[in-house]
């Protein structure tokens, strides 16, 4: 039987940080996927990294590509709050001092990548954007 992908609730970037692959995260960003993208639990690729505990070059990839460090997933922790409940405080040092220094990216292209499980390929789902939220 064949694997549905509707089934899979991450996005691409979650992959790529799942699989520690800062060349494929690069790729993808550089393709245009939205780095504030959320799955299910409203998680960023960023809370996967915090809680995985990612390498520097890769969360610092993800915060240059304008993924903002205060969003909140559905339980309203930011990444440096999950990053601190695993164990990697280094890594909630390092998200707490990019949300100091943080200037705001560019707004999006118009145009929306679309997830690459999508079977209606004439539909482009919106991903909702955050706004930063008050500091830890």
């Amino acid at each position: 039987p064949a694997f549905d992908f509707s089934l899979c609730t991450d996005t691409p970037l979650h992959a790529a940080v799942i699989s520690r692959s800062i060349e494929c995260l690069r790729l993808l960003l550089e393709s245009g996927f939205d780095p504030s993208a959320q799955n299910k639990y409203e998680q960023s690729a960023l809370h996967l990294a915090a809680r995985l505990g990612a390498p520097a070059p890769l969360v610092q990839l993800l915060l240059d590509s304008g993924c903002p460090a205060g969003l909140r997933d559905d339980r309203g922790h930011t990444a440096a709050q999950v990053a601190r409940a695993t164990g990697h405080d280094w890594l909630a040092e390092l998200l707490i001092a990019s949300r100091a220094s943080h200037t705001p990216p560019p707004p999006p292209p118009q145009q929306q990548c679309q997830p690459c499980h999508a079977k209606d390929k004439s539909v482009v789902p919106q991903t909702p954007v955050r706004e930063e939220v008050e500091a830890d």
